[in-house]
């Protein structure tokens, strides 16, 4: 919960930032290097309530998995739950490529992207809680393969996500790296129970599965 406490409040901008940085405080419009108008600060704040709306519906088909009894039900739920992340990957590299060459200094702006920042963390964080969570309805059906796939992908975006958010709002550099250190995290752990490999209910790593030594 450190992160929550750090990204707020957010610290005002310096003069020695806006200086560098034009900044238009009236619309709330960033500039490029070029001075170009670019991205407002609701602009970006929509484009973050996208993700955090697409991931919010993928945790509801996520937790679906508790009532699934075949081995066609789990597979297309698989193959879903692995659009959806596909969906919600290229979600990301929009908002990566819209937010390139952006930064927000002032206090105003820092604190309403913040805070879309703070619901898309703890969203993501619930989803891939979920699907941890769910993990042995996959596994156990051996359906595991495309989720494990496209939590590869997912973890990147994060990455590449997080490196421009702390472009976009440098002062918030530490707040920022603390979220994506949970969701990393929490992708690692993801990518761990979804790499089992599960026969009448015992669960092996896929390395011992196939007949290497167990570490």
């Amino acid at each position: 919960m450190h992160f929550l406490h750090t990204l707020l409040p957010f610290m005002p901008v310096s003069f020695a930032a806006a200086a560098v940085l034009p900044f238009d405080h009236t619309n709330l419009v960033a500039k490029d290097v070029f001075g170009r108008q670019t991205l407002t600060a609701s602009m970006v704040v929509a484009n973050i309530q996208t993700v955090t709306t697409l991931s919010y519906s993928l945790k509801l088909t996520i937790n679906s998995a508790a009532s699934v009894n075949s081995y066609t039900e789990v597979f297309t739920l698989a193959q879903n739950i692995a659009s959806d992340f596909d969906g919600i990957c290229t979600a990301l590299t929009m908002d990566v490529t819209a937010m390139n060459g952006v930064t927000f200094t002032d206090a105003t702006s820092c604190q309403t992207i913040g805070n879309a920042l703070t619901q898309f963390v703890m969203v993501h964080h619930d989803v891939l809680q979920a699907l941890i969570f769910q993990s042995p309805v996959f596994t156990n059906w051996g359906c595991a393969a495309p989720i494990l796939a496209v939590l590869e992908t997912l973890e990147t975006e994060i990455d590449s996500f997080a490196y421009a958010a702390i472009q976009m709002l440098p002062s918030q550099t530490l707040a920022i790296q603390q979220g994506q250190n949970m969701l990393d995290n929490d992708c690692s752990s993801a990518k761990t129970k979804f790499s089992l490999t599960c026969l009448l209910g015992l669960c092996l790593p896929e390395e011992t599965a196939d007949g290497g030594d167990a570490v």
